[in-house]
């Protein structure tokens, strides 16, 4: 667990020197702050609602993480090596809204918004870039889409045949 871990060049309470002229952002607070940063209108640069609905999942995933299983209670603490652990969580472990291991695609974007939220807040001089590095992500181009295969589109019509007794004129047979 992350917080077990000894970091490198860490306090004893896993914030980095480089965190020393930096203000406490709770993590309650810094969501408060980045979710208020993208509610305004989306003409102005805000956030769609559908997209905020996204967002939050996956903040509430990385809040349980981070308060109950990392024992994290800053942004400060949020390094990459962090983001890198609820990823791993969020892949071998049942958790999250869901209470299920979370999919490829779904852990991806996970770390690519905390990523983004790591980004704002040093953009807005709340966390030290020294705390965050970017985490590369395999490039996952797979379809949730099915493609049936050529023998399952046999047996489908086998079936057909055999039910419908040949009366498949609505399928251009």
């Amino acid at each position: 667990s992350s917080a077990s871990r000894i970091i490198p060049g860490a306090t004893n309470n896993g914030v980095s020197p480089a965190t020393a002229n930096f203000a406490p952002l709770s993590l309650k607070d810094g969501r408060d702050v980045y979710f208020n940063s993208r509610r305004k209108s989306f003409v102005i640069k805000g956030t769609e609602k559908s997209s905020l609905a996204r967002y939050s999942a996956a903040m509430a995933n990385f809040m349980e993480y981070a308060s109950q299983i990392a024992g994290l209670t800053d942004w400060l603490q949020v390094t990459s090596n962090v983001v890198k652990d609820f990823a791993d969580y969020r892949a071998t472990t049942a958790s999250g809204l869901r209470k299920r291991q979370a999919m490829p695609r779904t852990v991806a974007f996970e770390i690519g918004f905390l990523q983004g939220v790591i980004r704002y807040f040093v953009k807005k001089k709340l966390v030290p870039p020294e705390n965050h590095e970017n985490i590369d992500t395999r490039d996952l181009k797979v379809s949730s889409r099915y493609s049936y295969r050529a023998e399952e589109v046999d047996a489908m019509l086998e079936r057909c045949f055999v039910i419908h007794k040949n009366q498949l004129e609505w399928l251009g047979f």
